[in-house]
């Protein structure tokens, strides 16, 4: 899937989140959340560019996710310290740790939106890689690869179909949230 696609499948699964966050908590969390989602949603494909890693390597798995997740809440938990939010909205340090964790939380569910939309083409991935095959509890985990083969990545239909519903969804969730339907 190319970037617009993963872009629009991100926003389309994050977008419920957003209208029930946007409902309950403040509407700063909506713009969190979203630029979370964002920013993981194309950061494995940082090993595209790359020579250190192959494409749909490491940056494809799960742990992946993981890493991004608290690395991201941690690096915006530094950064708003240093940030004087005070002046423009009520920001408490109990506000500084949940902005951070939405933050990091969807970071990390953009990274798994990306795997999923890279699952839907020929090539799938390996999203628990370099494990070895082995059960955990009832959960069987293995280096298998997941394809389920619906269109090849650079299909236009499915980039800007994911595009278009992305859009429209996040729309959808910012109004409701600021109309506080929900």
């Amino acid at each position: 899937m190319l970037r617009e696609g993963h872009i629009g499948l991100t926003l389309t699964i994050i977008a419920p989140a957003a209208a029930i966050m946007g409902s309950i908590l403040p509407l700063y969390t909506i713009v969190l959340l979203i630029s979370g989602a964002l920013t993981g949603s194309n950061l494995p494909d940082l090993d595209a560019t790359s020579k250190l890693v192959k494409h749909r390597g490491f940056t494809h798995t799960v742990w992946f996710a993981m890493i991004t997740s608290v690395i991201g809440a941690a690096a915006l938990f530094v950064i708003i310290q240093y940030i004087p939010i005070e002046s423009v909205i009520e920001f408490n340090q109990a506000d500084r740790i949940l902005a951070a964790g939405i933050f990091g939380v969807s970071i990390g569910i953009g990274v798994l939106t990306h795997l999923l939309g890279d699952m839907i083409t020929p090539r799938g991935i390996k999203p628990f890689h370099p494990l070895t095959p082995r059960n955990v509890g009832n959960i069987k985990i293995s280096e298998k690869k997941y394809v389920w083969d619906v269109r090849n990545a650079s299909d236009p239909l499915l980039n800007k179909g994911f595009s278009v519903m992305g859009v429209i969804s996040v729309s959808l969730s910012t109004y409701i949230a600021n109309t506080q339907l929900l």
